[in-house]
């Protein structure tokens, strides 16, 4: 039996608080999943610090939470493919109610929400509230934002780290559709940054240097995939060389937002190579070649 509600952590007020909270409605295209695994995103931090974005983005009332996985146990009447029990894990996006009625691909809906974080955007450019989000028992999602787990994923794996996975594919993706680069320096060796040397070693890159202030995630970086791995502050021509890159790489990846990495990766690139910013800063004063990043 469905209970009617729940505890989660609900935003209220500029506050991050754990309460009592209505479990989610299921519409005809959406599963019930019983939540077992989160990972928390940067965003969440920033929802839980209230910073800047957060309080203009995030409406009160939000549950936050978009990095899970867990079992479906129920199911709306038009959904296929799908069973109840099944371990599933989440994407973060979902589409609006007539992209699902059209049985359209989410990427094809325009006016993606994000569970946990913010809601569909209107004609007039406003958005609804977000689905509740994952720091809760239980999140109702559209089947289309749902992945089937393998067993033997579920054994042996954190599923809910399958949605940072797929930023990093999709950076992986860009550099098959336009010219794989020999030499990259990838900024970042948490789970995004992890994740995209992993995918940019299996798509063919001929050597790749990890950069991490963390000795540990540096430690984890060289033993998982990484070729050569090093500290920011003593990164330049030099290192590189000594690490077999060339001075100037084709191409340098920031996972982190830290302020000045950018910066840094356009020093170390070469000239008509290739700067990816994923990891952006949140001040507005940060720039790159004097254009800001908002």
């Amino acid at each position: 039996m469905i209970p009617a509600r729940m505890r989660a952590y609900v935003l209220h007020q500029g506050h991050v608080r754990f309460a009592d909270a209505p479990v989610p409605n299921v519409g005809p295209f959406d599963a019930l999943v019983k939540i077992e695994q989160t990972s928390v995103c940067g965003t969440d931090v920033q929802i839980i610090q209230q910073d800047n974005w957060a309080k203009s983005n995030v409406p009160d009332g939000t549950i936050p939470g978009h990095e899970a996985a867990g079992k479906i146990i129920a199911l709306g009447e038009k959904v296929q493919g799908f069973q109840i029990g099944e371990f599933v894990a989440l994407e973060s996006h979902y589409a609006c109610d007539a992209c699902l009625e059209a049985g359209s691909a989410l990427d094809d809906c325009i006016h993606q929400g994000i569970v946990g974080v913010y809601g569909i955007k209107g004609a007039d450019g406003t958005r609804q509230m977000p689905r509740s989000g994952a720091f809760a028992e239980y999140v109702s999602m559209p089947v289309s934002s749902l992945h089937h787990v393998p067993k033997e994923l579920i054994e042996n794996f954190q599923a809910s780290l399958l949605e940072p996975a797929g930023n990093s594919w999709k950076i992986a993706q860009h550099f098959r559709m336009t010219g794989l680069p020999k030499s990259v320096v990838v900024f970042g060796c948490g789970p995004h940054g992890i994740f995209a040397q992993l995918f940019l070693k299996h798509i063919g890159v001929n050597t790749l240097l990890a950069v991490d202030p963390n000795a540990q995630r540096r430690a984890f970086a060289s033993s998982f995939t990484a070729d050569a791995v090093a500290d920011p502050t003593q990164l330049n021509a030099e290192l590189l060389m000594e690490q077999g890159l060339p001075p100037a790489v084709d191409a340098t990846l920031d996972i982190t937002g830290v302020p000045g990495v950018v910066e840094q990766a356009v020093l170390l690139t070469r000239h008509q190579g290739t700067v990816v910013m994923f990891g952006l800063p949140k001040s507005p004063e940060q720039n790159v070649n004097g254009i800001p990043y908002d």
